[in-house]
């Protein structure tokens, strides 16, 4: 019985592929961005396919500093890790749902020889940074305009870069918004990326992997 089931579950899976890789272009490009957006040429969403190449660049101090603060815990539970007395949190950071805070830090991002000096990055998820905490290759934000007003890569403030940790075929969560768009509701776009990190004395150009890059939705998304 358990071996009939992952069959079809693999036939369903193959099913929803096919479908996927068999859209016509104009429902990959269905989702909340402005027209002006969505038809730029420099438009990092316009390929679903495509595989950009980032690297990311943070110095030693900085690579320390950015490291979660705090333990999991459920909302509501009460602060502070067990037996211990709360940790103050990072002036500048992100909490997440699980009570971690993730700080913000300055860092430098590069694509096509092009560098993006003084960019705000930092680590982001729930779930599914837990899932990924214990490798280097975990889930980041970047924020391009952090720390430089009116900083834009391609159009676009941030990027969310997804590492897949729970997920052994990374294509779940573009096959998932690929089927919400065709549907008609709002979601948000995809590509993917293969990130290198470099941090002086520790990292030099190290291949983290294949990452999902998700559109950023909300008032600042274009």
């Amino acid at each position: 019985m358990q071996g009939r089931f992952c069959w079809i579950a693999a036939a369903n899976f193959l099913s929803l592929a096919a479908c996927f890789c068999s859209a016509e272009p104009a429902l990959w490009a269905k989702d909340t961005a402005p027209a002006s957006a969505q038809g730029a040429a420099d438009d990092i969403y316009a390929d679903p396919f495509k595989i950009w190449e980032f690297h990311l660049e943070v110095s030693a101090a900085n690579w320390e500093k950015m490291q979660p603060v705090g333990g999991m815990r459920f909302p509501g539970a009460p602060g502070g890790p067990p037996g211990g007395a709360p940790q103050e949190r990072p002036f500048d950071s992100h909490r997440s749902t699980f009570g971690m805070d993730f700080p913000w830090v300055h860092a430098n991002f590069t694509e096509g020889g092009k560098v993006f000096a003084d960019v705000g990055l930092r680590y982001k998820g729930n779930g599914s940074y837990m899932a990924s905490q214990r490798s280097l290759k975990r889930n980041f934000k970047i924020s391009f305009d952090h720390y430089r007003e009116d900083e834009l890569y391609r159009g676009r403030d941030k990027l969310n870069l997804n590492s897949g940790a729970a997920d052994p075929t990374k294509i779940h969560e573009v096959l998932a918004y690929a089927l919400f768009r065709q549907a008609g509701v709002p979601a948000p776009r995809t590509t993917f990326a293969k990130v290198t990190l470099t941090v002086p004395g520790k990292y030099d150009h190290e291949l983290l992997g294949l990452y999902t890059v998700v559109e950023q939705v909300d008032t600042s998304a274009g």
